[in-house]
């Protein structure tokens, strides 16, 4: 995964900037924002979530895939900044990091992603995320945002506006489809595979 891939969602005709989080910058975090919808989550797996200690946000339900969302303890400012956001999406990749490593609530939401076989429609492109950000970096960690069209603020962006986005930014183009076969390319690492550590 390059340092942010636009992922295709054919199945929604949408596009997604995603992120692998090991290789989280400043500048990535502020093109995500500055393109995205401003609603930048960080998908994890279930291994994750354990170690992380993550308990679903409070007031869902049962069936809820929102966690707590945090900033990073220490060495951060108000926790919204692209540096501050950067930080913490990072040290959440971070197979060394436990609970007492962020504070919450903050400003980076995260999700509990489900495996991509049986994510529901709407979550398979944080799946697809999680399956690039592990086979590049080893670690089933990404952040994510839904695509604006930038010829049509007010709408999000279609799959042949996602194209032309990344073309125009010379940044890689993945259909979802196409992260099928990763877990099987890519051998899982314990707990710094996260959700691919639990694939059937």
């Amino acid at each position: 995964m390059n340092t942010t891939t636009v992922l295709l969602d054919p199945f929604l005709d949408r596009g997604v900037l995603a992120l692998a989080a090991a290789a989280s910058t400043p500048e990535a975090v502020a093109l995500l924002v500055r393109y995205g919808s401003g609603y930048l989550q960080v998908g994890i797996g279930p291994a994750v979530r354990s170690r992380l200690r993550l308990h679903r946000m409070s007031g869902t339900g049962p069936d809820s895939r929102a966690l707590l969302s945090v900033d990073l303890a220490a060495g951060s400012g108000t926790g919204i900044s692209a540096h501050d956001r950067s930080a913490t999406i990072r040290a959440l990749a971070r197979p060394d990091s436990g609970p007492d490593d962020f504070h919450h609530p903050g400003h980076v939401p995260v999700v509990l992603v489900p495996e991509l076989g049986s994510a529901p429609p709407r979550a398979r492109a944080a799946a697809a995320a999680l399956r690039l950000a592990a086979a590049s970096t080893g670690v089933a960690v990404a952040a994510f945002t839904d695509l604006v069209d930038p010829a049509d603020p007010l709408r999000m962006a279609d799959v042949a506006a996602a194209r032309r986005f990344a073309h125009r930014h010379g940044l890689p183009v993945v259909d979802i489809s196409e992260t099928a076969d990763l877990a099987r390319c890519w051998p899982p690492a314990g707990d710094q595979a996260g959700v691919l550590a639990t694939a059937g």
